[in-house]
């Protein structure tokens, strides 16, 4: 795993927007590529996509409240080497033909779960204690998530 230790808020807020606006863009992509005819499966992951944002949104707030003494430090291309180290199902192929519900039910409950060890590592490093909070309930909501998929949904 990936050392955040010598990251500043700016940086923190920065990488914690950009994985979760990734882990939208990527929901959405798991759901186009489900199966038609599964409506709900394709239903739950744009709901879960625009969760995502939301989340995203409220990190981006926060780094608007700091603007003046939190700028990252670090390219987009670094924050986006940084987030795919931590987040490796960014990059798992799909295959070939429409998705069925297991392979996109253990892709999104992938993506759910990198991400929430991505938070709890960006909220041991947040040296201020709102960011810290911010990441740590994130991270919590993507835990929630993993056991929705696994509990509820999968028994559908």
């Amino acid at each position: 795993m990936k050392d955040f230790g010598d990251l500043e808020t700016g940086d923190l807020l920065a990488l914690g927007r950009r994985a979760l606006e990734l882990e939208a863009r990527r929901l959405r992509e798991i759901a186009a590529g489900a199966d038609p005819v599964d409506r709900p499966l394709r239903e739950l992951l744009h709901h879960m996509a625009l969760e995502s944002e939301r989340c995203a949104a409220q990190v981006k707030r926060e780094e608007v409240v700091r603007a003046d003494d939190a700028r990252p430090a670090h390219s987009p291309e670094q924050g986006l080497r940084l987030i795919t180290g931590y987040v490796q199902s960014l990059a798992k192929s799909f295959g070939e033909g429409p998705l069925l519900r297991d392979a996109a039910l253990f892709l999104a409950e992938s993506l759910e779960e990198e991400i929430s060890r991505l938070c709890r590592a960006l909220a041991e490093h947040a040296k201020d204690w709102k960011v810290n909070r911010l990441f740590v309930e994130l991270a919590e909501r993507e835990r929630n998530n993993v056991h929705f998929l696994r509990e509820v949904v999968l028994a559908w």
